[in-house]
């Protein structure tokens, strides 16, 4: 009986060449508006965030103004 001869286990330089050339297609194909809304979605959570903290440190300011004021 004859052993037939194993696969290699290391891929061919051929086959290496065309899974860079699959993974070049999927970088090219990449969706780059769909990373552009995440990315507008993320400066508007953000924004959003900065303002309430804005508008929290202003009725602070005003609540110790109205403070004072009755002391006076």
């Amino acid at each position: 009986m004859t052993v037939s001869p194993t696969p290699e286990v290391r891929p061919s330089a051929l086959k290496g060449i065309g899974l860079w050339l699959t993974r070049w297609e999927e970088a090219l194909n990449f969706d780059i508006s769909e990373y552009h809304e995440r990315r507008i979605a993320r400066l508007e959570r953000e924004v959003a965030a900065l303002r309430s903290e804005r508008a929290l440190l202003s009725e602070a300011a005003s609540s110790r103004q109205s403070a004072n004021k009755e002391v006076s």
